[in-house]
């Protein structure tokens, strides 16, 4: 084939407005460009919202093109989006971050598709600015003790636009016998994990902007001030957690640190005219010495340099690795990991809060220095297979790495540091990879869930007697072939609560009427069934409820499956009722 003729991958820009507010819809454009005409398959734009400490905020999707030939240079594809109100501002924090990403896919049949990222910064909703009196603080509204610190001020106003100056004055009382050394004014932001309610996630400070201003010379002096406000987040209360700014104005003397908190509010500013037009987003890039330190690090390792990460598929599990910026915290090496999910109930992650540490002291018993339960938490079905994930999934002490999310479909997994390290990097891919094998294996591994333990060998030998039976021992959980119906049976769990049992027959065509039916009185209100029909749904109610729907048979028991092989005959009436129940086939008499 000649050159020419080969697909290629176009380039990708997108354009969002200047401004992208919470509660606002805004409008993104695409810009695709090929070196010549390219057949494509669907062009695809997704906006996700993820926080560290938070996970997923949100996920929003839109086709732009349902796939096609694309003429040779640009093509322009634009789409509207709302975000929703509740959704917190773009921020990046000590202990709080959240942060917006679009993706633009490109499906090129028989080629490597275009995946391209970019930063969404997103604002929150607009808030009108009031007019406001001057504000007047000091640490006693009476006036200054004698021999005592004492600091009092004033400030034009309280509820402030990024970008404003606040100008305002501050005095000092008693220098002769404080004998003031230092005085500061700081904007200091705090960050709140959590929802409002939860009592355990209290307010910390995480951000600290300080000027020092002069010292005045006379008691009472003042002194006056102006300050432009740094680039700051806009303050902000969500359920996955809140900013607030206040200021704090010190004074050393020969006693300690005099502090006088000032609480402020910080929003954004209203939209003007510019704001509207659509500028270039910033895609995650990295420098072109990172770039090609991880390319060929990543080689070795079995991972690929795509769009400023590593990127990597080892069968059904999928993993990216990047780089984040956490402002005095540092720069992370984080690796983001999806897999099927296990049918654990799995959650776990740094230990927060008095409620997880009290709950994983009942799990980890003598647990070493340095292991998983050691330093996290980890909720499961039960304990028996928490400790088991634990053990499958983390054999080895942590060392540099901590887990920042483990959840039944996938994890994040950091460590702090070495990203411009060839050796750190290297073992960081080398331990993911690792972590990879073992989530393949952790689905054969695990053990039953505590209450089904006792039906754990029935279960064996019935998957153990045929092929085509497959057993998840996660739930107790089976699919299997009879007669050439496919089917499933199993445990139907609440939390770690065993409620009762299923099965389930699937049909290959649809069936019509779809009912739900608890005892014969709900089957005469369903229609007319054929004879033959109904003598099966009533021999089926006497094993559970039955559920009839477009794409198959479902009987809800009110006990647990202790033996799978003992439901097959009820397997077969329910493919009997299927059968009679297939659209067109006249189940109507």
């Amino acid at each position: 084939m000649a050159l020419s003729r080969l697909p290629h991958r176009p380039d990708v820009q997108l354009l969002l407005p200047h401004e992208v507010r919470a509660g606002g819809t805004f409008e993104a454009e695409v810009r695709v460009n090929t070196r010549r005409a390219l057949t494509v398959g669907p062009i695809r734009l997704e906006v996700e919202g993820r926080g560290v400490n938070v996970g997923q905020l949100l996920r929003l999707h839109a086709e732009l093109h349902p796939g096609g030939r694309l003429p040779k240079g640009e093509t322009r594809l634009r789409c509207r989006a709302t975000l929703p109100e509740t959704a917190p501002p773009s921020y990046r924090g000590r202990f709080l971050s959240v942060a917006y990403r679009a993706r633009v896919l490109v499906d090129i049949p028989w080629w490597p598709d275009r995946d391209a990222t970019f930063e969404v910064p997103v604002l929150p909703p607009e808030r009108p600015l009031p007019n406001e009196e001057p504000f007047h603080f000091s640490t006693r509204p009476a006036g200054p003790e004698p021999g005592r610190p004492h600091l009092e001020g004033i400030i034009d106003r309280r509820v402030l636009a990024l970008g404003d100056v606040l100008s305002g004055q501050v005095s000092l009382s008693n220098l002769g016998v404080m004998r003031y050394s230092r005085l500061e004014l700081h904007v200091v932001s705090r960050e709140r994990v959590g929802a409002r309610s939860a009592q355990h996630q209290g307010w910390i400070e995480a951000q600290r902007f300080s000027l020092p201003l002069p010292m005045p010379t006379a008691d009472g002096e003042p002194v006056s001030f102006r300050m432009k406000l740094p680039n700051l987040t806009p303050s902000f209360q969500s359920e996955v957690g809140a900013l607030s700014w206040h200021l704090l104005f010190t004074a050393r003397h020969t006693r300690g640190l005099l502090e006088v908190p000032v609480a402020i509010d910080v929003r954004a500013a209203a939209s003007d005219a510019i704001a509207s037009r659509l500028v270039p987003a910033l895609p995650s890039i990295g420098n072109a010495r990172i770039a090609s330190l991880w390319t060929s690090v990543g080689a070795e390792h079995g991972f690929r340099f795509d769009e400023g990460g590593l990127v990597a598929r080892v069968d059904r599990v999928r993993v990216r690795v990047e780089r984040e910026h956490r402002g005095r915290d540092g720069i992370f090496l984080v690796a983001r990991l999806e897999w099927p999910a296990f049918g654990l109930a799995l959650r776990g992650g740094p230990r927060t809060g008095i409620g997880r540490f009290l709950t994983q002291l009942a799990l980890e018993g003598d647990t070493p220095a340095g292991s998983y339960l050691a330093e996290h938490s980890l909720e499961a079905r039960g304990s028996t297979q928490a400790r088991a994930v634990a053990r499958g999934l983390f054999p080895d002490p942590l060392g540099a790495l901590r887990v920042a999310e483990l959840r039944d479909d996938g994890a994040v997994v950091e460590r702090l540091g070495g990203t411009e390290d060839p050796e750190a990097l290297g073992g960081f891919l080398a331990l993911l990879r690792a972590f990879i094998a073992r989530v393949q294996a952790l689905p054969a591994e695990v053990p039953p869930p505590d209450e089904a333990v006792p039906y754990f060998e029935a279960w064996l030998a019935w998957a153990s007697a045929s092929r085509d039976r497959e057993l998840e021992r996660a739930t107790l959980s089976g699919s299997a072939q009879l007669d050439g119906v496919a089917y499933r049976v199993g445990q139907r769990w609440e939390g770690a609560r065993l409620v009762g049992g299923f099965i389930e027959v699937r049909a290959d065509v649809p069936l019509d009427p779809a009912f739900v039916a608890r005892d014969t009185e709900d089957l005469d209100a369903v229609g007319k069934l054929g004879p033959e029909a109904r003598t099966f749904a009533v021999a089926l109610l006497e094993v559970g409820d039955l559920s009839v729907r477009e794409d198959g048979v479902l009987i809800t028991l009110g006990r647990g499956v202790e033996d799978p092989a003992a439901v097959e005959g009820t397997v077969r009436r329910m493919a009997k009722l299927a059968a009679l129940l297939r659209q067109g086939a006249g189940p109507y008499r």
